[in-house]
């Protein structure tokens, strides 16, 4: 069986259909209504606007989030363990964030990327769910920074986050979970996981 033909490649793949790049959809925007709205919350939830409160609430989280994605961004850093690093993209759709990129050393590139889980919400919180439980398509459950982690029977090896969020890491010259741990080992243990953790904070905003 291909990797293309696999399930979990596969779900990964949808959950960027729809994005849009961040630079595209945050184009024009200062912040200032975004602010407004999270002030607005409260005064028109007491207001008995619910509605307006409800709406109000979706602007702010939506600006918070992409607070978090900035903070986050900075943790793809140009060199890790001796692999270089590609240009960043992050994008967003639908309440779920993603940042992916690509490092290169000794002729292999490695595909790094970060979804977003909608803090548990949608496809991407599902995922990890199953990956936290150690369910998600066989392969081998170990822990970078602490964190419940799958090394797929193909090589890709995902870190699940407390948020929904998933980091993966995959490359197409290590197709075993005994290849993808040696040659990019090095990559995965030096990458800054624990300060990604962090930055989402337990169970909080996705991404």
């Amino acid at each position: 069986m291909t990797r293309s033909s696999r399930l979990v490649p596969g779900l990964l793949a949808a959950l960027t259909i729809f994005v849009m790049p961040l630079s595209a959809s945050a184009q024009l925007d200062t912040g200032d209504d975004a602010e407004k709205s999270c002030a607005k919350i409260e005064k028109l939830r007491l207001k008995k606007d619910i509605p307006g409160a409800r709406a109000a609430a979706a602007t702010c989280l939506e600006w918070l989030e992409r607070e978090v994605a900035g903070a986050v961004g900075q943790y793809f850093l140009e060199e890790i363990a001796g692999w270089k690093r590609g240009r960043l993209e992050q994008s967003q759709a639908m309440g779920m964030q993603n940042a992916s990129t690509r490092y290169k050393k000794d002729g292999k590139t490695v595909k790094v990327s970060l979804i977003g889980g909608g803090a548990g919400r949608g496809l991407g919180g599902a995922l990890s769910g199953l990956a936290r439980m150690g369910i998600m398509g066989g392969g081998r459950q170990i822990k970078v920074a602490g964190l419940p982690t799958n090394v797929m029977p193909d090589g890709q090896v995902m870190v699940s986050f407390e948020d929904g969020s998933m980091l993966n890491f995959e490359c197409d010259a290590f197709t075993t979970p005994d290849e993808a741990l040696e040659g990019m080992g090095d990559l995965i243990d030096q990458f800054p996981v624990a300060k990604i953790r962090d930055a989402l904070g337990p169970g909080k905003s996705a991404y």
